[in-house]
């Protein structure tokens, strides 16, 4: 296999590993340092629901019930998780 170096496969490489890699390690400190570490962990649990709504939309993937099921189940578990209760956030601050 020969890599072919041109604009766009040096900015592929560039965005990859600038972009994604260094930028979404630091979006992650950065949450963790101004939140609670079990929210920023439960939001990895939304990139796989997000992959298959990103590949329905640009791949015409096909989506089954049961995907939409689980991916259903994934952004309520997470969504249970971020929502804390007015009456326990309240009486924390006092």
């Amino acid at each position: 296999m020969v890599v072919e170096w041109n604009f766009e496969s040096i900015f592929a490489l560039f965005w990859l590993a600038l972009v994604l890699s260094i930028g979404s390690i630091l979006i992650l400190m950065r949450l963790i340092q101004s939140g609670a570490a079990a929210d920023v962990a439960s939001l990895f649990y939304i990139v796989p629901p997000a992959a298959v709504i990103e590949a329905w939309c640009l791949f015409d993937e096909k989506l089954g019930w049961l995907v939409v099921v689980v991916m259903l189940v994934a952004v309520l578990g997470v969504a249970i998780v971020v929502q804390r209760p007015q009456s326990q956030s309240k009486a924390g601050e006092g």
